[in-house]
């Protein structure tokens, strides 16, 4: 699967309709992450939409083949099938706490 269809089909594209407007703060991750000096670690509660469209821009950013970006976006499938809402919640309210 190419990454533009990848980005036009399910979640991904939704989550692209959001990072592509102005405040969204897309431009200001990527940023920082071609300006810091040591590794950087990108994380978020569930770690695939945001998260994972973040890496894939900086992936294609510097090259990487859309096949790679597309298989390690979609890699996360299998370990996120096992979360179940309730999951998330309760980890949310946590780091919430």
């Amino acid at each position: 699967m190419g990454l533009h269809r990848a980005a036009t089909t399910g979640t991904m594209s939704a989550e692209l309709r959001r990072l592509a407007e102005p405040e969204s703060g897309l431009g200001e991750i990527v940023r920082e992450i071609a300006h810091s000096d040591s590794g950087t670690l990108i994380h978020c509660l569930a770690g695939r939409d945001r998260t994972g469209i973040i890496v894939a821009v900086v992936l294609a950013a510097v090259g990487v083949r859309d096949e790679d970006i597309v298989a390690d976006y979609v890699a996360s499938d299998a370990e996120s099938a096992g979360v179940s809402a309730g999951e998330i919640e309760h980890l949310r309210a946590k780091l919430l706490e």
